[in-house]
């Protein structure tokens, strides 16, 4: 098996593109949204009463749904109150799914 070296100047430099000559990177987060912003999309999304299943938030948002599990646990933690269901995610003050 190769081994891989690594020079220690190298090591965990973040060559800024001014000492290499490239093109700067776009920022990370580019075409991609933040967790706040998509916690904030899911309040909205259950806010207007729906009931959604947490698979179908995470094909939206394009995160896995551990994501969206964890997302609701943090909504939750700042005191909007979502209930999961079988049906999925609903805001406990929306009528239930029928």
């Amino acid at each position: 098996m190769p081994t891989q070296t690594v020079h220690a100047a190298t090591m965990g430099a973040d060559p800024s593109p001014a000492t290499t000559g490239a093109e700067p990177a776009p920022p990370r987060s580019a075409g991609r949204m933040s967790s706040a912003e998509r916690r904030a999309s899911i309040g909205q999304l259950l806010a207007d009463g729906a009931c959604i299943p947490g698979d179908a938030l995470a094909r939206d948002l394009g995160v896995s749904r551990q994501v969206i599990v964890q997302d609701v646990a943090v909504l939750r933690a700042g005191g909007l109150d979502i209930v999961a269901t079988v049906r999925g995610y609903v805001l406990a003050t929306s009528p239930a799914p029928s």
